[in-house]
Parts: structure tokens; sequence; C-alpha cells
């Protein structure tokens, strides 16, 4: 019933680890923006941006409900700098659709991996049950 608009959502990771890229499945969301943050801090101290707000869907598409579902890929690059290769154990990702408000929307799924990472072992927690978490949280949308 909430019609902000915006839909927040804090992850604790297993420990404190430098993100190496992020991938996100996109499923009706405009905007996507991750901050960054540690479990020791105080809850009134600020996250710190680690990915600015980034276009998912075109103004058009979000309009009318087109091109719901696509993927983006971050790497170290897109992070800004004071909180690219540090190491953090909390995410908070803020998904953002003002345009219409009608309709769900959310993450399909969130990959996050590490620069200490091998190729075979990337995902950080199991990337299953967060997918899993994030698109029942979507869905309330």
């Amino acid at each position: 019933q909430d019609k902000s608009g915006q839909l927040k959502v804090e992850l604790q990771l297993e420990r404190a680890v430098p993100t190496g890229y992020i991938d996100v499945g996109n499923c009706g969301c405009a905007f996507l923006q991750i901050d960054v943050g540690h479990s020791s801090w105080p809850l009134d101290r600020p996250f710190i941006t680690l990915l600015p707000a980034t276009t998912l869907m075109s103004l058009t598409d979000s309009k009318q409900g087109k091109n719901r579902s696509g993927v983006r890929m971050f790497k170290d690059v897109d992070f800004l700098a004071p909180a690219s290769g540090e190491l953090w154990d909390r995410l908070r990702l803020t998904c953002s659709r003002p345009f219409t408000r009608h309709q769900s929307f959310g993450l399909a799924f969130l990959r996050v991996c590490s620069s200490l990472d091998s190729l075979d072992d990337s995902v950080v927690g199991p990337s299953a049950l967060l997918s899993s978490v994030l698109n029942k949280v979507g869905e309330m949308f």
C-alpha cells in the first residue's frame, strides 16, 4: 500500500570484504543506488555511497511498463572512490520507480562478488536465498 515509489533493503554479508563487482537482475526498477557500511557502526551513522543512483529503465519504458527485466553488471571502476576498495559487510539497496507507482517493482537477483573471491566461488552469501528474499520484498510494491 506504500505508494512512495521507493524500496530500501539492508543486507548483512557474512564478513567484511572489498566489493569487486555487482550483477543486478532488474524487475521493473527505474533507478538503483547501493550504499555500504559496517555492522559495527552506530545505527545513526549514515551509509557511504558505493554506486550512485543508476538508471535501470528509461523514463518511457518505466511509464509504459516495458523492458522491465534486464541485467546490469557493475565493476570497481563504476564505484565511487571513498567506498571503492574498502572492506564492507553491509549493503543498502535503494530501488525506485518514481514515474509509475501502481506497478510492483524490485530486483530479480543480486550477485555481490569480492575482489578476493576466486572465479569458481565468487558469490558472497547464498545468492539463491538472496534472490528469493529480494523477489518477495519487491512483490510488495
